[in-house]
């Protein structure tokens, strides 16, 4: 796998070396953004060591971008037990990679649908302000999950507390899809 010698900081390429230093002169609530060359992902400037050269890697693992650390082999590493959920102890704090992927929201559409039904859920009536903050959802009347990315609008959306209520259906609407 080649090691990324090169990145761009504020629209420029520059040498690990350099990234190093201008990140040992920012503070450490202003650290430098440093972006990957190939995917724009963020990466860090690693010092060379023992077993490598320096080089940049990414804050967390791109599969598309060839200047990414692949996941490594777990042929040395221990076992993870399980135990069962009825023990009175548990394993945590291991550590283990993950790929999440995420459904974009468009937050605007959001807001103005919690503003429509006024932040209460249209099933049931349920109204909780915590502070300045109201506990409340806004739900896709067909399920993205059935469908993927589509464009929506304010009348597709509804105000609900289902999911938080652990119900599967609702009285006020039947879900679609």
């Amino acid at each position: 796998m080649p090691a990324a010698t090169k990145c761009f900081f504020n629209g420029d390429f520059i040498s690990v070396s350099r990234a190093l230093a201008l990140k040992a002169r920012a503070s450490i609530d202003q650290q430098p953004e440093f972006q990957c060359i190939e995917c724009k992902d963020p990466v860090r400037p690693h010092r060379a060591g023992g077993k490598g050269e320096a080089h940049f890697a990414h804050l967390g693992r791109n599969a598309l971008c060839s200047l990414s650390h692949r996941r490594r082999s777990r042929v040395n590493q221990l076992p993870i037990l399980t135990l069962s959920p009825e023990d009175e102890k548990a394993i945590e704090g291991y550590r283990t990679d993950r790929l999440v992927t995420t459904v974009v929201r468009n937050q605007g559409i959001v807001r103005a649908c919690k503003k429509r039904d006024n932040n209460t859920c249209q099933a049931c009536g349920f109204h909780l302000k915590v502070g300045i903050s109201y506990v409340i959802d806004c739900h896709h009347k067909t399920m993205v999950s059935n469908f993927g990315a589509r464009e929506i609008t304010l009348n597709d959306l509804v105000v609900s507390q289902v999911e938080l209520a652990g119900k599967k259906s609702m009285d006020f609407f039947v879900w679609q899809g």
